[in-house]
C-alpha cells in the first residue's frame, strides 16, 4: 500500500520536476499557521532550492524581515507512482532578480510516502458535485489520484454510469474542475456516498492535489523530516 523511507537530497531532486506545485506552511511565533501553494523553480544541490513566492499577503508579512523563518513544504513527485515528499527547513533568504522566489535550506533527508496504488486519504471537503442534470453541494469524503468519494444529498439525482464534474477552489481561489463519472453508489436516509473515477485525460486533480493532502487527515499523522 505506502510506506515512509527517507531520500537524501541529490536523490531527491532527481524525482522531482522544476514546475512541480508545493503546499507550504509557515508556523510563525505567537500566529496561527499559515498556508500557500508554490513551485519548484530550481536547485542548487546540497545548498538551497529556489521556490516560486507564494502569493499570499498574510505570508508576505511574515517573510518580510524575518531570519531563517521555519517552513514545511509537501508536494508529489515525478515517480510513476506520485508519491507523496514533505519536509520542515527554513527559508535563506528572498531573492529578487529574475523573479521574486524565494531561496529554501535543503535538509540532510527528505520523507516519501511510497505509494504502490492509489490509496484513497480521507479528507473532508465541501465541493461542488455538478452531474447531467443538477449541480449540488456536497463532501468529498476521501480522494485519490484516481478518484474520490462524495457524499451527496438523497435529492440530487444521479446513476451509475452518469459523468460528472467535482468543483472546488484551489489556495489562490481559483476554480479547478475535475471531470470523471459514478462508479458505484450506495443510498441512506439523507444522502448517497458515490464513488468517482476521474477521467485521465481530462480531470484537473493533480492542480490541487498538495493542497487537498495538506486538508486530509493523512497530513496529520504524517512525519517529516526536521531540517
Amino acid at each position: 500500500m505506502k510506506r515512509t523511507e527517507t531520500l537524501p537530497p541529490d536523490q531527491f531532486l532527481k524525482n522531482v520536476d522544476i514546475g512541480t506545485k508545493l503546499a507550504l506552511e509557515i508556523r510563525p511565533a505567537n500566529r496561527s499557521l499559515l498556508q500557500g501553494s508554490s513551485r519548484l523553480i530550481g536547485y542548487v544541490s546540497k545548498r538551497f532550492i529556489l521556490i516560486e513566492y507564494p502569493n499570499n499577503r498574510d505570508i508576505d508579512s511574515i517573510i518580510t524581515g524575518a531570519d531563517s523563518l521555519e517552513i514545511v513544504l509537501r508536494g508529489l513527485t515525478a515517480s510513476k507512482h506520485r508519491d507523496i515528499f514533505a519536509f520542515q527547513s527554513h527559508i535563506l533568504s528572498t531573492i529578487y532578480r529574475p523573479v521574486k522566489m524565494l531561496a529554501i535550506n535543503i535538509p540532510d533527508e527528505i520523507a516519501i510516502h511510497r505509494v504502490r496504488q492509489h490509496p484513497r486519504i480521507p479528507i473532508s471537503r465541501e465541493i461542488r458535485f455538478i452531474s447531467q442534470t443538477d449541480a449540488s453541494y456536497a463532501l468529498m469524503r476521501d480522494f485519490s489520484v484516481a478518484g474520490c468519494a462524495v457524499k451527496l444529498p438523497i435529492t440530487h439525482p444521479v446513476k451509475v454510469g452518469e459523468e460528472c464534474t467535482i468543483a472546488l477552489f484551489n489556495s489562490e481561489n481559483e476554480k479547478v474542475a475535475c471531470k470523471g463519472t459514478v462508479v458505484n453508489k450506495q443510498d441512506a436516509t439523507k444522502h448517497t456516498i458515490l464513488g468517482v473515477r476521474f477521467d485521465e485525460q481530462e480531470s484537473s486533480i493533480e492542480e490541487i492535489y498538495p493542497q487537498l493532502l495538506l486538508e486530509s487527515d493523512l497530513i496529520g499523522g504524517m512525519d517529516y523530516m526536521p531540517a
